[in-house]
């Protein structure tokens, strides 16, 4: 979910367009270290929290979205937000996915390509030679 995410990004070379982070779990609960997790992510995210998340404090979800420079969206009293937590259609989701989305958009330079990891260079050598 949303610590992996995070995790990626900072750790490994991950490029994203933006990120809705909803309902990360405490760090703490997993034993990561919050020192981790604790660096800006370099590209819009929306980190959204209930008030009565029993996976993550509210003022724990404010204090994660300082540390990752996200926007901090409140789901009111909406318990732990998942695919098993009978919430439907979610249309204040969708809102903040296209307020993202549009967020995302602003900051794109077009004339950046990003590759994909299979586009990317290989840092091995081929066994037939050096490459011309």
């Amino acid at each position: 979910g949303c610590l992996a995410t995070v995790r990626a990004v900072l750790a490994h070379d991950v490029v994203l367009a933006g990120a809705l982070l909803v309902a990360p779990a405490d760090p703490d609960m997993f034993g990561i270290a919050h020192g981790l997790l604790a660096a800006p992510l370099h590209f819009p995210s929306t980190l959204v929290a209930s008030t009565n998340d029993p996976w993550l404090r509210f003022v724990t979800a404010g204090a994660l979205a300082v540390e990752w420079g996200s926007r901090l969206a409140s789901a009111g009293r909406a318990g732990h937000i998942n695919a098993d937590s009978g919430h439907g259609q979610w249309v204040a989701g969708l809102g903040l996915l296209r307020d993202l989305a549009e967020r995302a958009a602003s900051v794109v330079d077009p004339g950046r390509v990003i590759p994909s990891a299979a586009a990317r260079p290989s840092t091995a050598r081929s066994s037939s030679g050096p490459a011309s």
